[in-house]
């Protein structure tokens, strides 16, 4: 409780609140905690002063206790954060701005995806070729991009067409276009990754429009949960959200910093990252398949699957990926 006090007042003095005087407690939904694992809590905060909040309490690596810290100090689109410990490598409590439950995303509205454009280019603009100032940012290199293409995603696919003749015969002949796929994506990255103008810290794990982990509070968007944060090419951040047509905003913004690239050149990148997201939520897709599709599950899967195959943003795939899920659907339910 001690080092939870301890937090509490240090956010607490970050948002002028004054001084804590006790705690009570608060409930946290299942879909709040996350999928990382790590404990969090929700605890409300009394203050000498009668002012009373909610924070979230959140347990967190190194690295994410230090963005949270440098984006704190930057006011950026995430969270204000306090933790009392900024040396330990060892996984630490942290108190975190509570946005409380979000109104419904705005997927498709103009207005909201340029807000978010806006949001990650300050996010960005500001740490852009800082890696020196962050050398607690784990880097993303070759090595990183054969692991998030092999261990991280393809490795898990291979296993359960090992494990499940009903998957085997169904997306087997995928895999060596799928394997095709990885080797082109982890070359463009990783030569990405060698240009010093898109090298930024990155959340790396912003899902899609209809993701959890941009909030819309006060009318703005959030940035939830960096425990997936890289210094990385900041085109990954884009990857769920924007087409390559969408981005001239976000590109006008780095323009004003001095941003030399052309337009062209500019989506050209923007597109060859647009696999990312099909690589990174691979195994959670696998998860939600189980032994066969549902009415639940299972259409997560075929948009990571049509989204490695072609490189397109998923929005053009999705009434594609639902046609076929539902007629694997209608073949599932014949056979049980």
């Amino acid at each position: 409780m001690e080092v939870l006090w301890e937090a509490a007042q240090g956010l607490g003095t970050l948002l002028g609140y004054g001084t804590v005087s006790r705690f009570g407690e608060g409930t946290l939904g299942e879909e709040e905690r996350g999928w990382s694992g790590c404990p969090v809590v929700r605890k409300q905060v009394l203050f000498t002063d009668g002012r009373r909040t909610s924070m979230i309490f959140k347990q967190a690596d190194l690295t994410e206790r230090l963005a949270m810290e440098r984006l704190t100090a930057q006011k950026q689109c995430s969270p204000a954060a306090f933790s009392p410990d900024l040396h330990s490598p060892e996984i630490r409590w942290m108190a975190l701005e509570d946005l409380g439950t979000p109104p419904p995303a705005l997927p498709d509205n103009p207005s909201w995806l340029l807000q978010v454009e806006q949001s990650l280019a300050a996010l960005h603009r500001a740490n852009l070729d800082q890696g020196s100032e962050m050398p607690w940012l784990p880097r993303a290199d070759e090595a990183y991009w054969a692991t998030v293409t092999t261990r991280l995603s393809l490795d898990h696919f291979v296993r359960k067409m090992e494990t499940c003749p009903t998957f085997q015969r169904e997306f087997g002949d995928y895999l060596p276009r799928l394997q095709q796929a990885a080797s082109q994506f982890a070359r463009d990255m990783t030569a990405l990754s060698q240009e010093k103008e898109c090298l930024t810290l990155t959340h790396g794990d912003l899902q899609g429009r209809d993701g959890a982990h941009v909030y819309r509070c006060g009318g703005r968007p959030r940035l939830l949960d960096f425990g997936f944060c890289r210094y990385a090419p900041f085109y990954i951040d884009l990857a769920g959200w924007f087409s390559p047509e969408e981005l001239l905003p976000y590109y006008l913004q780095q323009k004003e910093r001095g941003f030399s690239l052309s337009y062209a050149g500019f989506q050209e990148r923007a597109k060859a990252a647009l696999r990312y997201n099909g690589f990174v939520y691979l195994f959670p897709s696998l998860m939600d398949w189980g032994e066969g599709p549902t009415e639940q599950t299972g259409r997560r899967l075929l948009q990571c699957i049509f989204l490695l195959l072609d490189g397109d943003f998923p929005e053009k795939r999705r009434h594609y990926s639902e046609a076929l899920f539902q007629s694997l659907l209608a073949r599932h339910k014949k056979e049980a």
